[in-house]
């Protein structure tokens, strides 16, 4: 349990490699304990763009996550409705 807010993306079971991947922004982290990645939420408050980094850790967690999986994202997304 983290003694702070935090966003998190994680994925089950995780693919070789996840816990390495490169994610944007620099203070997001794999947390080994949780399994997950993590994003202190007082990082996204007292960013010059909430928006901005929050959609970067987002999207970079997982795409990671997808590509390492073999996921087949263009039939997923396929199947976002917003």
């Amino acid at each position: 349990m983290l003694p702070f807010a935090a966003i998190y993306n994680n994925i089950y079971p995780e693919p070789k490699g996840f816990n390495s991947a490169h994610i944007r922004p620099k203070s997001g982290y794999y947390f080994k304990d949780m399994g997950e990645f993590i994003l202190p939420y007082k990082d996204v408050q007292q960013s010059e763009d909430l928006s901005k980094m929050l959609l970067a850790f987002l999207h970079s967690t997982y795409t990671n996550a997808a590509e390492l999986a073999n996921w087949n994202i263009k039939v997923l997304e396929k199947q976002v409705v917003i």
